[in-house]
């Protein structure tokens, strides 16, 4: 049969569909290209939060298994007691964001940078609150993770415009 008489030809696409996914397709290419804009220490930190946020559901049931408390600390706030308790859930879900954010950088979704930033500062501000109340409290004591997440913020400003280019 003739390619003229046969009107239901495949659509011509750029995409790339073969199935060794060694293709060089524009969507393979733009995963690789956001991905060599993620710096090393950046992917570092990603895969600690993806295994963080992958191990809590697991710490959780162990804690409700054997009836002990669970204990969670990040950014300055600090939590021991039942793992069902309002502020373990709180915390568990900042975790939880935190893994959705590094998955989506990782992997060189859309969302992923948008995703980064908006944690970022959440996570910033509880950082800076949690100073706030130290320093209430008679004791300044600065946390870490401030000197870690200004230049992760300022690094994802930067790749922002290039991400979606």
């Amino acid at each position: 049969m003739n390619d003229e008489q046969n009107p239901y030809r495949a659509p011509q696409s750029a995409v790339d569909d073969r199935a060794d996914g060694q293709g060089t397709g524009p969507i393979t290419d733009i995963v690789q290209y956001r991905k060599a804009m993620i710096p090393l220490w950046i992917k570092v930190f990603g895969w600690l939060f993806l295994v963080f946020g992958a191990l809590m559901p697991v710490l959780f049931i162990v804690s409700l298994i054997t009836g002990s408390p669970v204990t969670l600390n990040i950014f300055g706030f600090v939590y021991h007691g039942p793992p069902l308790a309002l502020p373990a859930m709180l915390l568990c879900l900042v975790f939880a964001a935190l893994s959705v954010a590094a998955f989506g950088l990782l992997f060189a979704k859309d969302w992923g940078v948008k995703v980064c930033l908006v944690v970022g500062y959440l996570c910033l501000a509880m950082a800076l609150t949690s100073t706030v109340v130290s320093v209430l409290n008679g004791v300044f004591f600065l946390r870490l993770e401030i000197l870690f997440l200004v230049p992760y913020l300022w690094k994802l400003h930067k790749m922002s415009a290039k991400w979606h280019a």
